[in-house]
């Protein structure tokens, strides 16, 4: 019987081992509690000191003079990164787990990522330096939702409110949001804050592909109002920067024959790029630059997430007929160097026929419109970004409100 090759026996082994320690990690992953497990850290370096290893190995069998170069690049990149570490401050080492939670796919988290309690009253506290910097009470109702004080069952009129966290009005009172003001204008509105932060367009998409909002909202007539702002556009890509942050659990929607199709979420729906981006995420090195990926924006990620809007519009006028749908562009930052794409993705709207207000006011962004410290727009940001609103429906024939003083 002839005996098995060196070359071949290394390989079993290898894989035996790569397997074992895979295993290990999975269960690691799975049964240790909220806190970084150890087991967790040994098995990863396993798995990763597993790789170095194949890579060195399939390197020597190419051309063995590749060996010591390929140690020594290793060596120089976990130097230059321990380097960057003790730059940056020895910041506590993080062990992020990318664990999705385990929803039923009924569960609105299965279909939306992290969301508020429900019926309840969500307290949020920012410090800085052990001073507390910004706290708020944010009260939820039973369709995960902001509360908007003031709904009067004698309406006859909805506004329906999407967005990120400067919709939903981080550190603002519930009377204090852009969705309240609006509502303040009419006696024949009733607001509807969809928002939450870190959310962006595949949440709003995502609700109405899997709930009928006309069940949770009586007046059937009324509009759409979509708060959008740049940095939406990474968001609906999953760029590495939002995965790793906080959106790794997010709708993932893919550009398939111009329009956009839902593919479970950025962690189960492209695996290997989500797993790479969790890799660089580690590293002291991309940390300390900032480091971003993709690099830049391109024609796609525009066209994914103006589908996505499309997507969003279409569900919204099947479940309310009478209903009207608008982007509304909110208090945002200049992006310096995007401002070629901005235009261009405004061009994308329009040909798609999505009504578009203007409500960027970057000369704006001071202290008595941003929250020191922060970045989030203050109680006078949200009253005036309300008024540009109405203003701006009022211009394309629906809407109620006078238009703010210059």
């Amino acid at each position: 019987m002839a005996r098995s090759s060196p070359h071949k026996r290394f390989w079993l082994i290898w894989t035996a081992i790569a397997l074992l320690l895979l295993a290990a990690h999975v269960v690691a992953d799975r049964f240790s509690g909220p806190e970084p497990d150890r087991w967790l850290y040994y098995t990863r370096a396993g798995i990763y000191a597993l790789g170095f290893l194949a890579l060195a190995v399939l390197s020597a069998r190419i051309d063995r003079r590749m060996l010591p170069q390929l140690f020594i690049l290793l060596a120089l990149l976990g130097l230059t990164d321990l380097v960057f570490y003790f730059v940056r401050g020895r910041p506590a080492i993080e062990h992020p787990r990318y664990v999705l939670p385990d929803y039923p796919q009924d569960h609105p988290g299965y279909h939306l990522g992290e969301l508020p309690p429900a019926n309840a009253v969500q307290s949020d506290l920012k410090m800085k330096d052990g001073d507390t910097l910004y706290y708020a009470r944010y009260t939820i109702d039973d369709h995960f939702r902001r509360t908007t004080p003031g709904h009067d069952s004698s309406c006859t009129q909805h506004a329906l409110f999407f967005g990120c966290s400067v919709c939903f009005g981080q550190w603002m009172s519930d009377d204090q949001t852009m969705p309240a003001y609006y509502q303040q204008m009419s006696t024949a509105i009733n607001s509807y804050n969809y928002a939450y932060p870190g959310w962006s367009t595949e949440q709003m998409l995502a609700r109405f592909e899997y709930e009928d909002l006309s069940q949770q909202v009586p007046e059937q007539q009324g509009v759409c109002v979509y708060t959008f702002i740049w940095s939406h556009i990474y968001r609906s890509i999953g760029d590495m920067r939002t995965y790793c942050s906080w959106g790794f659990q997010h709708p993932y929607y893919e550009l398939v024959a111009g329009e956009a199709r839902r593919n479970k979420r950025f962690k189960d729906g492209r695996p290997i790029r989500s797993t790479l981006y969790e890799l660089l995420w580690r590293s002291n090195i991309v940390r300390y630059f900032d480091l971003n990926l993709p690099l830049s924006l391109d024609e796609k990620d525009l066209e994914l997430n103006v589908a996505i809007v499309r997507g969003a519009k279409r569900h919204y006028l099947d479940q309310f007929p009478q209903g009207r749908f608008v982007v509304f562009w909110a208090y945002d930052w200049p992006w310096s160097g995007d401002e070629a794409m901005q235009e261009r993705f405004l061009k994308l709207l329009k040909e798609s026929d999505i009504d578009f207000i203007d409500g960027r006011r970057p000369d704006r962004m001071d202290t008595t419109h941003v929250l020191f410290g922060d970045g989030h727009p203050t109680a006078l940001a949200h009253r005036e970004m309300a008024q540009w609103l109405a203003a701006g429906l009022d211009s394309l024939g629906f809407g109620v409100g006078p238009s703010p003083s210059e």
